[in-house]
């Protein structure tokens, strides 16, 4: 499973759960998905808390909601990590 992270999301992961660009890595070439999904659920949270503080005050998402958003989506995204059930 690959992911193709930016140097910004990797820094991402660093500030808000201190993992490492090798750590993640590692995770994702050793087909470690219960640790990618737990990461994945984080970003979920992040998200979710990041709209709804968003939604209160001026509308506008946060950079840190912003790129959970972009990281939530990228991980979704990928076939490999949640497939998609009954799919032909």
């Amino acid at each position: 499973m690959k992911f193709d992270f930016s140097e910004k999301q990797y820094k991402f992961f660093k500030n808000e759960f201190d993992i490492g660009e090798n750590e993640i890595d590692i995770a994702s070439k050793e087909e470690s998905k219960e640790e990618l999904l737990e990461l994945y659920d984080k970003l979920c949270d992040i998200e979710v808390d990041e709209t709804i503080k968003a939604d209160g005050g001026n509308g506008k998402l946060s950079e840190r909601g912003k790129t959970a958003e972009t990281l939530v989506t990228l991980m979704g995204n990928n076939r490999e990590f949640i497939p998609i059930e009954n799919e032909e």
